[in-house]
């Protein structure tokens, strides 16, 4: 019996390469697929849909999928765990990952390794848009950041940048400030 141990072991590694091989393979076959609908349960088009991972207190966002002209979307090569989706049209709409994350609840599993999901977006916070200018010389103001900070100090987010000629900006303020 002694003399069939690194037989054994050998036999082991082996089946575990295989089977880790299998598991990242099957990585390839996950995702989740949906639906994007507005307020008033329209299709939107072209909006940015976002998934939310959260690891102790960090939350990952990852953006970048955008749903097509029928409002439709689907994300691939999906991680198997738990996600939250989102969906984000700021131009315009004011729908930002402030007023839209966290999100639907969606777990992928080697048992269900594709989800489908229906995302509505929520009420969507107001638009901030205005002018910065030099105080002494009354110029524009170019290519700085700007934060904004709601009254009771508790929600500080919302960076935009100051790149028109004229100093101008468009900051998305989340509605529950």
């Amino acid at each position: 019996m002694g003399k069939n141990w690194p037989a054994i072991i050998f036999l082991l590694a082996v089946t575990s390469l295989i089977s880790g091989q299998s598991n990242t393979q099957s990585l390839g076959t996950a995702g989740i697929a949906g639906t994007v609908l507005n307020e008033e349960g329209q299709l939107v088009d072209h909006s940015n849909v976002c998934t939310q991972v959260t690891s102790g207190s960090r939350r990952i966002i990852s953006c970048g999928v955008f749903t097509d002209k029928d409002g439709r979307f689907q994300i691939e090569n999906v991680k198997f765990g738990n996600y939250e989706v989102f969906a984000t049209k700021e131009e315009e709409e004011g729908y930002s990952i402030d007023n839209q994350a966290p999100g639907q609840r969606v777990t992928i599993t080697p048992d269900n390794p594709w989800a489908n999901v229906t995302v509505r977006l929520r009420s969507k916070g107001g638009i901030l848009i205005g002018s910065v200018r030099n105080k002494t010389s009354g110029h524009p103001v170019k290519e700085i950041s700007a934060q904004y900070i709601a009254i009771d100090r508790k929600d500080v987010s919302g960076f935009a940048g100051f790149s028109t000629a004229d100093g101008d900006f468009r900051m998305i303020a989340p509605d529950r400030m």
